[in-house]
């Protein structure tokens, strides 16, 4: 069964909505991934590597922490899950059933939400970028799960 078959209220068509004097701009995209197999958060929260930065390059605690892009690519910075927190950001009222992370990729910190049966990044700037990041958590995640 694929994501499709699986989720079709999600899928509509806007072909109606498409106007040659319609003007818009895309800020932020939000996409969801759907993953075949079922995740143990708790597990995978605790065998992720999680990268240390340097004290001068943690972000001020405020009413949104926005962290920075670090310069490193292809490395988790937090990942928390039931009230345990590793890395840089702390969840102070976190969703059950939910893992928070964040991870540096294409010269951004992506905030995102993980299920056991899917991911959500918010934020990403190209439909491209998104797949490429979601792809790359995938092969984190599925390697640190067979250690």
């Amino acid at each position: 069964m694929t994501s499709l078959e699986h989720y079709p209220e999600e899928i509509f068509d806007i072909s109606d909505l498409e106007r040659d004097d319609l003007k818009y701009k895309i800020i932020n995209i939000v996409m969801i991934s759907y993953i075949s197999t079922k995740l143990n958060l708790n597990q995978l929260c605790n065998c992720l590597p999680i990268a240390e930065v340097d004290d001068n390059d943690q972000p001020k605690s405020g009413a949104k922490l926005n962290i920075p892009y670090f310069g490193y690519e292809n490395i988790f910075v937090s990942a928390s899950f039931d009230g345990e927190n590793r890395g840089i950001r702390i969840i102070k009222k976190p969703f059950k059933c939910v893992l928070y992370v964040d991870f540096q990729c294409n010269k951004k910190n992506q905030h995102i939400k993980i299920s056991n049966n899917n991911l959500h990044i918010t934020g990403v700037r190209t439909l491209e970028v998104g797949i490429n990041c979601i792809q790359k958590i995938i092969n984190k995640i599925m390697a640190s799960y067979t250690k």
